[in-house]
């Protein structure tokens, strides 16, 4: 008899492991490399915001376009920028880049709070680097290079 009661707690302990593993399992968030790189050009200025456009690709979303608000503050830029796929699926990307000396070239972090689509209640983090404007293309090249959760 005491057997029995030891096993029918020990099945009845697996089916709630394998309950809540199966549950959390379509809560868990997929950690993936996150690598995106576009030209950026500027598009209009509302001070003290400015406007850029980009247009490239990303690892997860692939080709995009995507509208970037930035706020200066001396060497410091705070920007908000929105990527957004063919096929409508978004990545929302908060960032701050510190420029160098002569605003040639910046680098800092981002941080992912959101999108559409898959990427809804997406999250994620990484270095941000501005590139020097080049005149041939008419813009500077943008890079994130993280992890994104979605």
């Amino acid at each position: 008899m005491q057997a029995t009661k030891n096993t029918r707690s020990a099945v009845g302990a697996l089916a709630t492991i394998v309950s809540l593993v199966l549950i959390g399992g379509t809560a868990v968030a997929e950690e993936a490399p996150f690598q995106a790189a576009g030209h950026a050009t500027l598009v209009g200025v509302d001070r003290p915001y400015e406007f850029i456009s980009v247009t490239g690709g990303a690892t997860q979303l692939g080709p995009f376009e995507a509208m970037r608000t930035i706020r200066n503050f001396g060497h410091t830029t705070v920007a908000t920028t929105t990527l957004v796929g063919r096929n409508g699926d978004s990545i929302n990307i908060d960032s701050e880049v510190e420029w160098d000396k002569h605003f040639t070239e910046a680098t800092g972090f981002f941080v992912i709070t959101g999108g559409t689509g898959r990427f809804e209640g997406a999250t994620g983090y990484g270095a941000e680097s501005i590139g020097t404007f080049d005149p041939a293309i008419g813009a500077r090249v943008l890079t994130w290079d993280g992890v994104i959760d979605f």
